[in-house]
Parts: C-alpha cells; structure tokens; sequence
C-alpha cells in the first residue's frame, strides 16, 4: 500500500513541476516578446546564477 502512496505522491510532484515549467517558460517567452529582456540576457543571468550556487 505503501508503493502506491509513493507511486501518487511522485505523480503529483511531476505535475506540479509540469505546470511550473510552463508557467516559467510562458512568462520568459512574453518578456522576450514585450522587448524587456532578450534571451541573451536570460542567458547570461542563468550562467550568474549557477555560478552562485556551486560556490555555495
């Protein structure tokens, strides 16, 4: 019985997860299209980023 509650827990994650990766992608794809940022800037904010956190 346990495996089936893991099972439904590990189902609910990926699609929590789906629809945040959606919500992130639809919301840099509109500040590109609206001029706000480019996908270069996206880009190279993303590389800051991942530096910081191997440092930590």
């Amino acid at each position: 019985m346990r495996e089936i509650e893991y099972l439904l827990d590990l189902a609910e994650i990926k699609d929590t997860e789906y629809k945040n990766l959606l919500a992130l992608l639809s919301l840099i794809d509109l500040l590109v299209e609206k001029g706000i940022i480019t996908r270069s800037e996206l880009a190279q904010k993303s590389k800051e980023i991942a530096k910081i956190k191997t440092a930590l």
